[in-house]
């Protein structure tokens, strides 16, 4: 023993080395603490062995040494003894536990940032990232470590020559851009000169912050005040339509007075058709001086009393040439529909411009179902729906079988201008024209349709004041009939169950109410809603639709009965094969009176 190891004896009778290192009184296992014994390893092997291993000095206190054993053998190859020494690195693996502590607390603390950082050294290599950085990049840990910068943003939409790390290392300032990946996220990249204390730049940290939200919420802020700025637009375009459809009509008179005078003078034929041409020409101008005034709500209306059966009626054959032979056409028309009072001509191009539209919206062919019947407006219907009057109304509808709407295309159906037609093949005036003369005449129109189930489009107008209604001649009651009963209402749109549940308290039934079938099913399983009479359901909803949650429920409630309800027309929604026809169904929108008969037509069956 020298004189550095005599520090761990106690005693000098301690002769072996686990009495002086390891304070054992008997020889070690050969492992010990999951350390093998060098010197074991060396009578073993006959090699050098090294290792780490904790020993304690004479006053207990644990060290940490590296320790170095070497054979030694005699000339004939026999191992007479070995040497071992050992060196503290006590403090060193103080320090090392403390870089490595210090390294992990970087790590946690750079990987709990929400940016994106990536440290390059003083030749732009990747030298450390972290995760949110590695992600975006769309690279490992292992992949990105080492990479030139060039090679680090393969992934992006275009080629980018001067990126912030690039300028950072040459002007040693702090350096920002925005750049875009192929699948559109959108970073803010900046760039931040290391600097020694001499201001050489030995590397380069970079930060990544996500501005995708940011970003889409300003161009869903764009495309709103573009929409603002298109509503006040076309709001003065109606009203320039009007006036310089109004002026361009007295031109047009003018054109047409002459050319009449024209054709009626002794003129020859060539000159006889150029005059035609010309009053042709000013008719179509006539034409679209109509649909501006009507968009405008400023044409000179000539109101008769229409019977809108008549109307359609009249029309039928030349409906039929227009929608052609793949398309069926049925008309389904209310004997008893109320007279309104309506400039003729324009009800005809309002039924020609639904029926044009529908057709345009089957290029395949399909079926257009031309509907009248009688609705009544009351209270509560008009405080759901703004801007309608209480009153009586003769509906008509007009259904198609089509590639129906988006939501963003139906909230546009009214704009002028607004096709949904390739070039050249509609003005965008159609629907704006009939929203025009409909709200002229006091009326009101309302869309339904949902993309891949066909449009229906319900226009109302007034009836004529001082008519009889066809209905009041026949003697048939138009009081309300109240009832009793319990009634589940199954609808997913909030301020239309509000709505039927008023009416139906009103009319003295008790209400049960859900929002969803699964909910109204859940109910039923749980033994709720037992003595239900009748169950009031929407025909389309999510998840189950009308018609299979009331097969659910009457293998519960076998006796209850069944009314349904949607936007599409009863006849539309037997052409959708939705219900049979043994089911009650009514429109809507539908009145309390509508209701009330409906509810004792379904009750008293």
């Amino acid at each position: 023993l020298n004189d550095a190891c005599r520090k761990f004896v106690q005693d000098e009778r301690e002769l072996y080395c686990y009495n002086i290192f390891h304070k054992r009184s008997r020889p070690c296992p050969v492992e010990i603490n999951k350390y093998k014994c060098p010197i074991e390893e060396v009578k073993k092997t006959g090699q050098p062995f090294t290792a780490e291993h904790s020993h304690y000095d004479k006053n207990g206190k644990e060290k940490q040494y590296k320790i170095h054993v070497y054979p030694v053998f005699n000339n004939k190859g026999k191992l007479l003894y070995v040497i071992e020494y050992l060196v503290e690195i006590t403090d060193l693996e103080k320090t090392k536990k403390l870089l490595m502590k210090s390294q992990h607390e970087k790590k946690v603390i750079l990987e709990s940032i929400a940016e994106g950082i990536i440290y390059y050294d003083q030749n732009l290599r990747v030298q450390w990232a972290n995760g949110v950085a590695e992600e975006f990049i769309g690279l490992k840990h292992k992949e990105i470590i080492g990479l030139l910068w060039n090679d680090v943003f393969k992934s992006f939409t275009k080629p980018y020559v001067n990126l912030p790390v690039v300028n950072a290392r040459e002007t040693g300032e702090i350096q920002e851009s925005e750049v875009e990946k192929s699948d559109g996220q959108i970073r803010i990249i900046r760039a931040y000169p290391v600097k020694k204390t001499n201001d050489e730049i030995i590397g380069i940290v970079e930060t990544f912050i996500d501005i995708t939200s940011q970003k889409r919420l300003e161009k869903e802020k764009r495309t709103i005040q573009a929409q603002f700025i298109q509503a006040q637009k076309m709001e003065a375009v109606g009203r320039l339509a009007g006036g310089v459809a109004h002026d361009f009509n007295n031109i047009l008179t003018t054109i047409i007075g002459l050319a009449d005078l024209l054709i009626t003078a002794d003129v020859n034929e060539t000159v006889r058709e150029d005059i035609l041409e010309i009053r042709n020409s000013a008719d179509r101008g006539v034409s679209l001086t109509g649909q501006l005034l009507a968009f405008s709500r400023r044409q000179v209306l000539q109101p008769k009393i229409v019977n809108l059966n008549e109307l359609i009626v009249n029309m039928e054959k030349m409906i039929k040439r227009l929608v052609g032979e793949d398309v069926l056409l049925e008309l389904n028309l209310d004997p008893e529909i109320t007279l309104i009072k309506a400039d003729k001509g324009q009800m005809e191009q309002i039924i020609m411009n639904l029926v044009v539209n529908s057709r345009d919206a089957m290029p395949h062919g399909g079926s257009i179902l031309l509907e009248t019947q009688n609705f009544h407006a009351d209270d509560i219907y008009c405080k759901i729906h703004n801007g309608v009057k209480p009153g009586d109304y003769a509906l008509v509808t007009v259904t198609d079988s089509g590639f129906g709407m988006d939501e963003q295309t139906k909230e546009k159906v009214f704009e002028p201008f607004f096709t949904t037609k390739g070039e050249g093949k509609g003005t965008g005036l159609g629907l704006s024209t009939v929203y025009g003369v409909v709200k002229q005449s006091g009326g009101f129109v309302y869309v339904y349709s949902e993309k891949g189930k066909g449009t229906t489009v319900r226009i109302y107008m007034p009836k004529a004041e001082g008519y009889n209604v066809q209905v009041e001649q026949k003697g048939k009651s138009k009081g309300i009939r109240k009832g009793s009963g319990n009634i589940l209402v199954v609808e997913d749109d909030e301020s239309l169950r509000k709505m039927i549940n008023a009416m139906l308290k009103k009319l003295g039934y008790t209400i049960f109410k859900t929002s969803s079938s699964v909910e109204a099913l859940r109910m039923i399983e749980k033994g709720k809603f037992a003595e239900i009479d009748l169950l009031f359901t929407d025909v389309i909803m999510p998840e189950i639709n009308g018609s299979e949650l009331a097969e659910k429920i009457k293998k519960k409630i076998p006796h209850i009965k069944v009314l349904f309800t949607s936007g599409y027309t009863d006849s539309a929604i037997e052409q959708h094969g939705i219900l049979n026809k043994d089911n009650f169904f009514i429109s809507k929108p539908f009145s309390l009176l509508d209701l009330s008969k409906k509810l004792r037509e379904v009750m008293d069956a």
